[in-house]
């Protein structure tokens, strides 16, 4: 998969969700997907508790691995979500701040 097919298939997510909320302002909608951003965050730091085995004992006796990559996922997805509401360039955004990385750190 490509960003730029990645960000259509997010631009599809985030269309549906406009439909599915029409009433909402765009600031709603903006201030809607940091929310899920933070929802998703939380689950995944459940997650990664778990997988340290910094959970409690009947928590992590639940623990499935898988859920940790799904995890996240929802949260690169959530992010992703945000960019398209905001009309964010996110494939050059990532591959500018790639370069800027790269160039601090001299990595060829």
């Amino acid at each position: 998969m490509t960003i730029k097919s990645l960000v259509s298939e997010i631009n599809q997510i985030n269309q549906f969700l406009n439909k599915s909320y029409p009433d909402g302002t765009r600031p709603e909608a903006i201030f809607a997907r940091m929310v899920k951003i933070q929802e998703e965050l939380g689950e995944f730091a459940d997650e990664v508790l778990a997988n340290l085995n910094f959970q409690r004992r009947d928590k992590a006796s639940k623990y499935d691995h898988s859920s940790l990559s799904k995890e996240w996922a929802d949260v690169l997805l959530a992010h992703l979500v945000l960019a398209v509401c905001l009309n964010l360039d996110i494939e050059n955004i990532i591959k500018d701040r790639l370069n800027q990385i790269k160039n601090r750190y001299q990595i060829k």
